[in-house]
């Protein structure tokens, strides 16, 4: 256990002072890039288990730690819930920070890794979450990361064979990163490219990541000669910033989808100018998020309807009411979210928008 990884945690953002953060379902997506833990680590001895009272030097390497039992198991991991500890949230370092910014484990007091077996959280599913968990602790007084509690006991069946394909341990490493910008930039087709180095390493199953990993890694590569590399709010604040002193002024209106780093540049750049959320993103967000319901269908249909055909506010309101009590939507948290801010994004709220972006003359007339 003494063996220390170079890990990049996910750290989500907290309600309160250093609070808890419970995690759902997002974690497995978020901690798809921590996989290199696994990295020279994959030799042929039996995992070992998780034990409450086993310490670690740091979280980081409490981390890694689970990573390699659950790759070794034959299970897929994820973070259910972390606590950052103070000092590093003092120096700003935050869930969609880069560099000095960018949470890491060893940066945590508290962290409880969860099987992903069954924890999509779908309401509408009828697989059973299993419940294996590891929690670990910071001891302050001697500096040790201490494992608090466990349950290893899975309700599903173990497979160590396929852990390489899971997706919190496909990684490209060095070398094959290397080999995909080369032959990227000899103009060799992704898919080309991709099924040369499955012959190289003489089959599918001897590499750590898939066709759609290296078509990610060659299309994050190409877009580094773009503007920005990191989607932050200060790399946002950067590019208005840079606009207002080529334009001279703020755009009076302007229209995005639902990235909060761009909302808070806007804020801060654009005070005066009139944000807009982009409509077909809020409905491709509508199919996501009610698409398990089983009167989806009439939901979607329903929804749209009343989004386009709106003429008044009052309409509007009263199609709102009857759409959320035929469905018995009432508790889904995500529509709640989408009529709070209906003023940015439903049309028949637009009109001030429009005119926003024309000038007096054009008002007038």
């Amino acid at each position: 256990m003494s063996n220390s990884f170079d890990l990049n945690a996910l750290y989500i953002e907290e309600e309160g002072e250093n609070e808890v953060i419970d995690e759902n379902e997002t974690a497995t997506e978020l901690l798809r890039h921590a996989a290199h833990v696994l990295e020279g680590n994959e030799d042929n001895q039996p995992a070992i288990e998780p034990t409450i009272g086993a310490e670690f030097e740091s979280g980081e390497q409490f981390a890694a730690f689970c990573y390699t039992y659950a790759y070794k198991t034959g299970f897929e991991i994820h973070v259910r819930s972390s606590q950052l500890l103070a000092p590093f949230k003092e120096q700003g370092v935050r869930r969609n920070g880069v560099g000095d910014k960018e949470p890491r484990f060893h940066m945590m007091n508290k962290i409880r890794f969860m099987c992903s077996e069954g924890n999509t959280m779908k309401k509408s599913s009828c697989v059973t979450p299993c419940k294996m968990y590891v929690f670990g602790k910071l001891n302050h007084d001697t500096g040790k990361f201490v494992i608090c509690t466990c349950d290893l006991v899975h309700n599903h069946d173990l497979n160590p064979e396929v852990s390489r394909h899971v997706v919190n341990y496909r990684h490209i490493s060095e070398y094959f990163k290397a080999r995909l910008v080369l032959n990227d930039r000899a103009g060799i087709p992704i898919t080309r490219n991709f099924n040369t180095l499955v012959r190289e390493i003489g089959g599918i199953h001897n590499l750590h990541f898939n066709g759609q990993d290296a078509r990610n890694f060659i299309n994050s590569e190409r877009r580094k000669t773009a503007l920005i590399s990191y989607e932050d709010t200060e790399s946002f604040e950067w590019v208005f910033e840079k606009w207002m002193e080529c334009m001279g002024r703020a755009t009076a209106v302007l229209l995005t989808d639902q990235c909060k780093a761009m909302e808070g540049a806007i804020k801060k750049v654009f005070p005066e100018t009139k944000h807009r959320l982009c409509l077909w993103h809020i409905l491709q967000n509508a199919d996501k998020n009610l698409k398990d319901h089983p009167q989806f269908p009439q939901i979607d249909r329903d929804l749209r309807t009343l989004v386009h055909e709106s003429i008044t506010e009052e309409e509007l309101q009263d199609m709102w009411d009857d759409f959320m009590e035929k469905y018995n939507l009432r508790r889904n948290k995500w529509l709640r979210g989408a009529w709070d801010m209906r003023q940015r994004w439903m049309p028949v709220f637009w009109k001030d928008t429009f005119c926003a972006g024309m000038s007096s003359t054009q008002r007038s007339e």
